[in-house]
């Protein structure tokens, strides 16, 4: 039975498809992030994508992270793509891509993003934003598209703005080589986004979850201790079977 064990134990570790958006960057410190949109130029549906986009997120359990609406705000587009603001995070859309990049951006890129540490501190994300492809005729206009793909594809950005980087898994989100034309979570993404603010379950978080150990303030065994007693536990049982049946007849 030991040995059973310890196979399915190697068994059930996985590789991670996830990226992280910088080597070595956190999240946001704060568990509820406020995204505000400039709606200038942005096309008359924007509002409820926007807000879709977000639930969609929000609907990753087990992650210590909210996403809230915010306000509306009026910010110059280079302003936002220079993270000129004091917000936390800035939605805004551009008639006019290509004056933003390059040449050609606008039939290229539905959307762009991007998120960093301003104060360069902590490694901790604090600013980020969002610029979406409202370029009338277009081949990358994003308001041509299907509900769906403009959820998808803001889902998919706003993801680069938690901080999470592209997917080498077909199927998630955050996959690398094209945008899905429809918002759904892969396990990937929810294992990248809880890597990226994983809750604290046993200091409140959740109830009996799956968040890290922690050891006692005093007394009591360690959480090492508990984990190799845990793992001792099947060879425990397996010589106490044995036992019963040398000894008893």
């Amino acid at each position: 039975m030991f040995k059973i064990f310890i196979f399915t134990l190697l068994i059930s570790f996985k590789a991670n498809g996830f990226t992280i958006l910088f080597e070595g960057m956190k999240g946001f410190k704060t568990e509820s992030i406020k995204v505000h949109l400039d709606p200038t130029e942005c096309y008359s549906g924007i509002q409820e994508d926007l807000k879709e986009s977000i639930d969609f997120w929000n609907e990753a359990v087990h992650t210590n992270i909210v996403m809230v609406q915010g306000n509306n705000v009026t910010i110059p587009q280079t302003d936002i793509i220079s993270q000129n603001f004091t917000e936390q995070v800035v939605v805004g859309c551009s008639a006019n891509l290509d004056s933003l990049g390059n040449p050609g951006d606008a039939d290229l890129l539905l959307a762009f993003a991007n998120a960093s540490d301003n104060d360069f501190n902590d490694k901790h994300l604090d600013r980020g934003y969002l610029m979406i492809n409202n370029t009338p005729g277009a081949k990358a206009d994003l308001s041509t598209r299907a509900k769906d793909s403009r959820i998808a594809t803001i889902a998919h950005e706003l993801g680069h703005v938690l901080g999470l980087g592209h997917s080498s898994v077909r199927g998630s989100l955050m996959y690398f080589a094209s945008a899905t034309t429809e918002a759904r979570l892969h396990q990937d993404d929810i294992d990248g986004i809880r890597h990226l603010y994983p809750q604290d379950e046993l200091g409140g978080d959740y109830l009996l979850g799956c968040g890290r150990v922690v050891p006692p303030s005093s007394g009591g065994p360690s959480s090492l201790v508990f984990v190799v007693l845990l793992l001792l536990l099947p060879l425990s049982i397996n010589l106490r079977a044995r036992s019963k049946k040398y000894f008893t007849s």
